[in-house]
């Protein structure tokens, strides 16, 4: 629960867009989907991926993605394209 004492405070500064990265880890017998994540990652719009997986805590391999130039986000837009219709008439209603 927020208090009477809570304090807000703005810091930081503006990067941009293209120097962030989204971070995905997994046990090494575990491989990541793609399309499983390609929800997050549309809406993260986040240019890079990188994907490490891990043996008994010991990263082993790590793996570089281009998100926006690999097809996952225009897939993911083009098989969800109703479901994102209705997602964004819902924002514009807040």
């Amino acid at each position: 629960m927020w208090g009477p004492n809570l304090c807000v405070t703005l810091d930081g500064r503006d990067v941009f867009q293209d120097s962030l990265i989204e971070i995905k880890t997994r046990v090494k017998h575990r491989r990541i989907v793609m399309d499983e994540i390609a929800p997050q990652l549309f809406f993260a719009q986040v240019p890079h991926l990188i994907v490490t997986y891990h043996l008994r805590g010991n990263f082993q391999t790590v793996e570089k993605h281009e998100v926006m130039n690999n097809g996952v986000l225009e897939k993911f837009e083009c098989d969800n394209v109703n479901e994102l219709k209705k997602v964004v008439a819902l924002l514009e209603s807040i």
